[in-house]
């Protein structure tokens, strides 16, 4: 699979509420959107990953505060318009903040229908081994690449019932990462920058408001090297793929007792 393949395994975050005011009401729209996810596929098990504040804020906003999935809804492939059905939620263990901004759901993929897991699982990205470490590619200066559903340009229009997808690819190159802390930071590429802004319909500068919880790829290679967390319009910031791997690995090692 080339880049842009490996980059379809990126979906919108959209959260299903319930009208406060008139509980009964079926005929509104019931759906808003917010942040980035991505597929993750390991052994016959499908995640979602996305990163832990988008769905704190959310919260704020009248989700579950306990992100449930009943609320959360993920396409099952581009130009799709069913729903992933979600079973557990999935968070790092321990005390350590610094790295827990990381959150998965398991797919529950034996409840789907047949040709839609088919189209879910060829678009997710593939982690074959666990044992490798994503961390051996971060060398200074490689170069990397995003792809996520920026709040500005990503919209859900209530009125023509539909939802308004363009995502975002930029590119950038690493600039520093705390090898304790594992959390990396990356330059976008300005002339990326410009193109997404001249590309714009508003004009406007680029906001990367709602790509948190998009994958980070090395780009020579195409390997996940991190879940993007926050940034403004000059950097951004990822947590390695390494605590990825652990906390998957950690749900194996439970389902295995």
């Amino acid at each position: 699979m080339n880049i842009d393949e490996k980059l379809g395994c990126v979906r919108p975050l959209i959260y299903e509420y319930e009208d406060q005011e008139d509980p009964e009401n079926v005929e509104r729209y019931p759906y808003w959107m917010k942040g980035t996810c991505f597929l993750v596929g390991h052994l016959d098990y499908t995640f979602v990953v996305t990163a832990r504040h988008v769905l704190q804020n959310q919260a704020l906003a009248g989700l579950d505060a306990t992100f449930l999935s009943d609320d959360v809804r993920v396409f099952v492939a581009d130009g799709s318009r069913d729903f992933i059905p979600l079973n557990r939620c999935i968070q790092m263990k321990g005390d350590d903040k610094r790295y827990k901004d990381l959150l998965l759901y398991r797919v529950a993929s034996d409840t789907m229908d047949p040709t839609l897991r088919f189209k879910m699982v060829a678009s997710q990205y593939e982690i074959t081994s666990l044992a490798v470490n994503p961390a051996r590619l971060l060398t200074p200066n490689v170069e990397l690449v995003t792809r996520g559903h920026p709040a500005r340009s990503n919209v859900i229009d209530h009125e023509k019932e539909r939802v308004r997808l363009t995502p975002t690819s930029l590119k950038g190159r690493l600039s520093g990462c705390n090898g304790r802390e594992r959390i990396c930071r990356l330059s976008w590429d300005k002339r990326d920058i410009h193109r997404i802004e001249k590309e714009s319909r508003e004009y406007c500068q680029f906001d990367p408001n709602g790509m948190s919880g998009s994958p980070v790829l090395h780009l020579q290679s195409g390997q996940l090297v991190g879940v993007l967390v926050m940034g403004n319009r000059s950097i951004g910031h990822f947590i390695s793929a390494s605590i990825l791997y652990t906390v998957i690995g950690n749900f194996l090692s439970e389902k295995a007792d």
